[in-house]
C-alpha cells in the first residue's frame, strides 16, 4: 500500500506539472507528420516545441494547434515561418526565443492567443540569454476575446525584437510591456513605407521601460520605400487605457516626447517627431513636421602621401608619387595619409548621410583599414609628413627600420571602414558606406579630416591612385540632408478665424453682402465689395479658405520677421480657381514707414484644383531690406474682375 501511495503522487505531479511535448526538428511543413518527434502534428495535449539551428518550420495550409493548456516554443536557433492560409492557435504562453535565439517570420495567416494553463500571452525573447525576433509583414497576431492577451518584448530579462514591416499586418493585443524584469531589452522596430506602418493596437495598455535604469526599451524607425507626409501612429490605445513610460532611445538617440526623427529614402529626407499622448489621445504618434530633398556630394582629397619606415624610403623620407600605398611586407612597410577640407561642405544643420570613399586602382589589392586621426591632430598638410612627424603610427620611439608597420591607436579613431581593391587595374571603385565615417564627419568642429590607410594584416599590401595621377586620386562621397527650415509664424494661416460664418470682407464693418467681423491676421486697403472667408470650396489645410474677387484690393499680412543679410525665405501658398479666375500673385514686401516696398513677386495660373505655389526671396539681393519687418500679399489679378480665387495654408520657410 506504501508503494501505491507513491506511484498515485507522482502520477498526479505528472499531469498537473510537466507537460508531455512535441517536437518539430528540420525542414519543412507543420503539416508533415514525418518531421514530428510524435510521427504526427500536435494533438492539443502537449507543449509544442520547435527547435534546433537548423530548423525551419512552415505553417501555411493547415491548423496549427498546440492544444487548450499547453505550452509553445520556437528555440535553440530554429525559425518558424508563418504564410498566408496559415492559423495558429492554442492557449497559453507561445516562448519566441526562450534562453536562447528563436524566430518567428509572420507574412499571412493567423495568430490567435488563449487563456488555458498559462494566460494567453506572447513572449519574444523570453529568459535571460534569450534574443527573440518575432517579424510581421502580413497576417495578423491577435488573441481570443476575454483572453489575458499580454505581449512581452524582452520578457523575463529577456532580449527580444518585434518588427512591423509597412501597412499588411495587424496587430491586436490586450497588453504591452516593453522591456519586463531587470536586465531585460526590448526593441520595437518599425519600417515604414510610402503609406506609413502598421500600428500595434492596445485594448487594455502598455509599459514601456517599466523598471527604469533596469532595463531598456529600445524604438527603432526605418523607411523601406519612401514615408508619408503624414502622421504615422504607432502605439494605438484608447483613451481610457493605462499607458505608462517612454522608450529609451529611437533610432539610438534619447527618445523624449518631441524627439526629432528623421527618414530618408531616395532623394527625400522626412522629418517628423514622436508624441506621446498626441493630440490628447493616448497614442504614441509620429508626427510629420516635413521634408527636404538630399543632395549628392563628392569631394577631391586635399593631399595625400605614404609615410615610410623600410629601407626604401627611411623614416624621414616620404613617397609622393602617384601611388598611395598601405602596405606590410618585409620589403615594405608604410601606410598612407589623406586629408580633406570639409569647412564648406556642411551648412548650419546639415547632416551627411551614406558616406563612402572612392578610389582608383592599382596592381595591390588586398584589404585596407581606414582610421581617422583625432581632431586634436589632423592637418591638411600631410604631404610635408614623414614616418617621425606623422601622428597616427608609432615614433616615440620609432621602431626598428623594416620592423611590422605600429600604429599609435591613442592618435586614431576605431575602424571606420574597410576595403578591399579589385583586382582589375586602372577602375575607380567605391567603399561600402560607413555610418562611423558619418559620425566622424558630422562632429568634425575645425573644417579638417585627416583619414590613416594601412594594411589590415602583416603581409599584405594594396595600392591605389593618389591626387597627382590623372584620375584623381581618392574623394569622399555621399549625401547632404538639409535640416528642415524655420518655419516664420503667419497668423491664421489658413483662414480658419473668426471660424463662425462666412466673412465677405476682411476687417470687420458692412458692406452690399451685410455686415461682418474682422478676419484676423488678414487686412486690405479699403473695404472689400465680396472676399473673405468662407467653408465649402476644397480647403487645403482646415474647413476654412479665403476668397478674392477679381475686382477687390490685395490682402496683406506684416509678420514679426525682421530680415536677416543671409536670410532666405520662401513663401508658399495653396490656391485655385474658385470661378472665372486664371491669374494670382504671390508678393513678399518689407515695411519701410508705413509702406509695402516689394522684394519679390511671381504670377501664378489657376485650374479648378487647390495647387501649391511658391515664391523665394533672399535678402543678398535686395540689402536694403535687412533690419526691416517682412510682409506677405495676395491678389487675384484676373482681368476678369467678377472672378473669385480661393486661396489656403499660407506659409513662410526660412532657410
Amino acid at each position: 500500500m506504501r508503494r501505491l501511495g507513491v506511484i498515485v503522487g507522482l502520477v498526479c505531479f505528472l499531469s498537473s506539472g510537466i507537460l508531455a511535448s512535441n517536437d518539430f526538428s528540420g525542414v519543412g511543413n507543420w503539416a508533415d507528420p514525418n518531421i514530428w518527434k510524435e510521427g504526427r502534428s500536435p494533438s492539443g495535449a502537449e507543449e509544442v516545441k520547435v527547435r534546433g539551428e537548423d530548423t525551419i518550420c512552415t505553417l501555411n495550409t493547415s491548423t496549427g494547434d498546440w492544444g487548450a493548456g499547453q505550452r509553445m516554443r520556437v528555440y535553440e536557433g530554429a525559425t518558424l515561418i508563418i504564410e498566408e492560409g496559415a492559423e495558429l492557435l492554442g492557449a497559453g504562453w507561445m516562448r519566441v526565443g526562450a534562453g536562447n535565439p528563436g524566430y518567428v517570420e509572420q507574412t499571412g495567416g493567423l495568430v490567435q492567443l488563449q487563456d488555458g494553463k498559462d494566460s494567453a500571452k506572447l513572449g519574444i525573447g523570453d529568459q535571460g540569454g534569450s534574443d527573440g525576433n518575432y517579424t510581421i509583414s502580413g497576417g495578423t497576431l491577435t488573441y481570443a476575446e476575454g483572453s489575458l492577451g499580454e505581449l512581452l518584448v524582452g520578457a523575463r530579462a529577456g532580449t527580444g525584437t518585434l518588427t512591423i514591416i509597412g501597412t499588411g499586418p495587424t496587430i491586436q493585443m490586450n497588453t504591452m510591456i516593453v522591456g519586463d524584469r531587470a536586465g531585460a531589452y526590448g526593441t520595437i522596430e518599425f519600417q515604414v513605407d510610402a503609406n506609413g506602418v502598421s500600428p500595434i493596437s492596445l485594448v487594455g495598455g502598455a509599459s514601456i521601460d517599466p523598471e527604469g535604469d533596469e532595463t531598456t526599451a529600445a524604438l527603432v524607425i526605418n523607411s523601406i520605400g519612401g514615408a508619408p507626409q503624414a502622421n504615422v501612429v504607432l502605439l494605438d490605445l484608447p483613451d481610457d487605457a493605462n499607458f505608462v513610460g517612454v522608450f529609451d532611445t529611437v533610432n539610438g538617440e534619447p527618445a523624449e516626447d518631441g524627439a526629432s526623427v528623421l527618414l530618408t529614402f531616395g532623394e527625400v529626407g522626412y522629418y517628423y517627431h514622436l508624441a506621446y499622448a498626441h493630440g490628447g489621445t493616448n497614442d504614441l504618434v509620429l508626427v510629420y513636421d516635413g521634408s527636404v530633398d538630399i543632395l549628392p556630394f563628392s569631394l577631391g582629397a586635399t593631399g595625400d602621401i605614404t609615410i615610410c619606415n623600410d629601407e626604401r624610403y627611411g623614416p624621414d623620407q616620404s613617397n609622393s608619387g602617384s601611388g598611395v600605398e598601405s602596405r606590410n611586407i618585409p620589403a615594405r612597410r608604410n601606410v598612407a595619409l589623406i586629408s580633406y577640407d570639409i569647412s564648406g561642405l556642411l551648412g548650419e544643420g546639415d547632416l551627411l548621410t551614406n558616406v563612402s570613399l572612392s578610389h582608383f586602382s592599382h596592381d595591390q589589392n588586398d584589404e585596407v583599414s581606414v582610421y581617422g586621426i583625432i581632431e586634436d591632430l589632423d592637418l591638411l598638410d600631410v604631404e610635408s609628413l614623414t614616418w617621425n612627424t606623422a601622428p597616427g603610427v608609432q615614433n616615440d620611439p620609432t621602431p626598428e627600420l623594416g620592423a611590422p608597420v605600429a600604429l599609435d591607436v591613442n592618435d586614431l579613431t576605431d575602424v571606420l571602414l574597410r576595403f578591399t581593391p579589385p583586382e582589375d587595374v586602372g577602375v575607380r571603385f567605391s567603399t561600402d558606406t560607413s555610418q562611423a565615417l558619418a559620425d566622424l564627419l558630422n562632429s568634425d568642429t575645425d573644417g579638417i579630416v585627416t583619414f590613416l590607410f594601412a594594411a589590415s594584416a602583416e603581409d599584405t599590401q594594396a595600392i591605389i591612385r593618389s591626387r597627382e595621377h590623372s584620375a584623381g586620386g581618392s574623394f569622399l562621397e555621399g549625401e547632404i540632408i538639409p535640416p528642415l527650415p524655420v518655419k516664420i509664424p503667419v497668423e491664421n494661416a489658413s483662414f480658419e478665424l473668426p471660424g463662425t460664418d462666412k466673412q465677405n470682407n476682411w476687417d470687420g464693418g458692412t458692406n452690399d453682402k451685410g455686415t461682418f467681423v474682422d478676419v484676423p491676421g488678414w487686412s486690405s486697403d479699403t473695404m472689400a465689395t465680396d472676399s473673405g472667408v468662407e467653408t465649402g470650396w476644397n480647403a487645403s489645410d482646415g474647413e476654412w479658405s479665403g476668397f478674392l474677387r477679381g475686382s477687390d484690393p490685395s490682402i496683406w499680412q506684416l509678420t514679426s520677421h525682421v530680415i536677416d543679410a543671409n536670410d532666405v525665405i520662401e513663401l508658399k501658398v495653396d490656391a485655385k480657381n474658385n470661378w472665372q479666375a486664371t491669374t494670382f500673385l504671390l508678393s513678399l514686401y518689407y515695411d519701410e514707414a508705413g509702406v509695402r516696398v516689394p522684394v519679390a513677386s511671381v504670377e501664378v495660373t489657376l485650374t479648378d484644383d487647390m495647387q501649391e505655389f511658391s515664391l523665394v526671396f533672399s535678402a543678398a539681393d535686395v540689402p536694403e531690406s535687412v533690419g526691416k519687418q517682412l510682409g506677405i500679399e495676395l491678389n487675384n489679378v484676373t482681368p476678369d474682375v467678377d472672378s473669385w480665387a480661393g486661396s489656403d495654408n499660407v506659409r513662410l520657410l526660412l532657410y
